[in-house]
């Protein structure tokens, strides 16, 4: 990726790194055994759920072991010194839009930022898993210092039974910091009956979200269009359209 002329994201809990879309190498790489990531003068952006863990932890939450990781296995020792090195360069005094402006990712501070103006109008569904719920966190521990908070009603977080159930995060445990009750919702959807090898990974603990998958299943199951088998039958479809 040093060849990049802008920046880059880097995605640490997947196997992905892309262009930004204003250098002129537009396109993605898959990329593994990431040991280590630095930034350079561009514009880059390195995410994953260890960065949003990360923002917990310098907010000040105690929510140290309750994040999930793409990986079966979490890689925990790797996993703690990147966020202890990530906490290093807090400075004494920064007020949190400094912490973030450090040690965040620009996808969640923005969202925070979206949540708090448009749930004054809208319901917002938050897609995902433990980095929206990162999200929440954000937009709760900046209501002191804008004068501004979500219309807690109008949020819901959809995630995957496999984000809620995952025995290496908790996020029930890191929507309780919140200073309110949020609604969160999971659905029991599952490919155990699946005749795809891919899909089956989800259901042995190998993926647990991905591109709002969590909202797109409670759509489909709460508002009754689709049975999980005429589900199931669609999304096997589609993947054997693609091969």
């Amino acid at each position: 990726l040093t060849h990049a002329t802008s920046g880059v994201n880097v995605n640490l809990d997947g196997t992905s790194a892309s262009d930004n879309g204003v250098g002129n190498e537009v396109g993605s790489d898959t990329v593994v055994n990431i040991e280590n990531v630095l930034g350079s003068k561009n514009d880059d952006i390195i995410k994953g759920t260890t960065t949003a863990n990360t923002t917990a932890l310098a907010l000040g939450y105690d929510a140290k072991e309750f994040f999930s990781s793409s990986f079966k296995n979490v890689p925990n020792d790797i996993k703690s010194t990147t966020i202890k090195d990530a906490l290093n360069k807090i400075k004494k005094g920064d007020d949190v839009f400094n912490i973030l402006s450090s040690i965040s990712d620009n996808m969640l501070i923005f969202c925070a930022g979206f949540l708090v103006e448009a749930s004054k109008r809208f319901h917002i569904v938050l897609a995902g898993g433990t980095q929206m719920a990162t999200c929440l966190l954000i937009a709760d521990s900046l209501r002191e210092d804008i004068l501004k908070r979500v219309k807690t009603q109008n949020i819901t977080l959809a995630t995957t039974k496999w984000l809620a159930k995952d025995k290496n995060s908790n996020i029930k445990n890191i929507l309780s910091k919140l200073s309110y009750t949020p609604h969160a919702v999971y659905t029991e959807f599952s490919f155990k009956n699946t005749s795809i090898d891919i899909l089956k990974r989800y259901d042995n603990g190998d993926v647990k979200e991905g591109a709002g998958m969590g909202g797109a299943l409670a759509y489909a199951t709460s508002s009754n269009i689709i049975t999980q088998e005429k589900l199931l039958e669609q999304i096997e479809y589609l993947i054997y359209s693609m091969m």
